[in-house]
């Protein structure tokens, strides 16, 4: 069997105070696969992120497991292994693309930098290869979009401007982290296409976090469900929607918004399906 690109075994993490973040989670990430994590709030998705990119709060302690990226260990790497690989082979697509960007600083400058300190690039050269990078998300007037400061742009081209950094230097795996949630309903529809467009051309593997099932359906291949920081499915997406196994994945996928349903009422998941799935991680947890 080829060896997985990202390979998480057995990860756990809690905060100072003893609360558990993480609960012995595993997942294997093949070349070129995009692979969702889904859940409510606070099910540990973007913790995951966070610990891949080597960048949780202090709060929180890994305790067990291990994160290896194409072979190597990343929990306790040196930090000249960790400035290599991120950026380069491991790179981020943020939530937020106002707060990403810095709005002091214009455009071209912020695109620039990675490809400069990375990949070596002259000045010039750079700013051509960001110009470029700009069309290939699809953003025209480059010219003035480079000169532009992240205010002067619209949230959807914020947006472009953070997937084009972050495919820059042609990373193995890319971190995105619910990258439409702070967009509208169009322009999700237009960003995801983008980024599975991107993704396919360059064969690059994407951990896509994200609580909305319908996200995961149009861009996932694989899927891992969490729950109150533990794994409670793991499965391909065409099974997960056909033959979901675990209770509180079929209420999961009973609340979500069905667009094809107009006015039909939302279906919030009961008491009794959290208490069932705590129940059935504590059994986990015992055996």
């Amino acid at each position: 069997m080829r060896r997985p690109l990202l390979d998480i075994e057995g990860l756990s993490a809690r905060t100072a105070d003893g609360q558990a973040v993480l609960l012995d989670v595993s997942l294997l990430m093949g070349p070129g696969e995009v692979h969702g994590l889904v859940g409510q709030s606070g099910a540990g998705k973007t913790s995951i992120a966070k610990a891949v990119l080597g960048i949780l709060p202090r709060a929180i302690t890994l305790n067990e497991g291990s994160i290896r990226f194409d072979g190597t260990e990343l929990i306790g790497a040196p930090a000249a292994t960790l400035d290599k690989l991120l950026g380069t082979d491991i790179a981020l697509i943020p939530q937020d693309p106002m707060t990403a960007l810095n709005p002091s600083r214009r455009i071209g400058a912020q695109l620039t930098d990675s490809l400069r300190l990375k990949a070596g690039l002259s000045k010039s050269a750079a700013m051509e290869r960001a110009r470029k990078l700009l069309e290939e998300v699809h953003l025209t007037d480059t010219r003035r979009i480079l000169r532009a400061y992240p205010h002067e742009l619209s949230g959807g081209m914020r947006q472009r401007v953070l997937i084009a950094s972050a495919f820059a230097l042609n990373p193995r795996l890319i971190i995105a982290d619910e990258p439409t949630s702070a967009l509208d309903v169009t322009v999700q529809k237009q960003i995801l296409r983008l980024i599975r467009r991107l993704q396919r051309e360059h064969e690059t593997a994407v951990l896509f976090v994200t609580h909305d099932l319908g996200v995961v359906a149009q861009i996932c291949d694989d899927v891992t469900v969490l729950f109150s920081g533990a794994v409670v499915e793991q499965t391909t997406v065409h099974h997960l929607f056909r033959h979901p196994r675990h209770v509180y994945t079929r209420a999961l996928i009973a609340s979500n918004p069905r667009y094809d349903q107009p006015g039909a009422s939302l279906r919030p998941i009961s008491d009794e399906v959290i208490a069932d799935t705590l129940q059935s991680l504590d059994a986990k947890g015992a055996s």
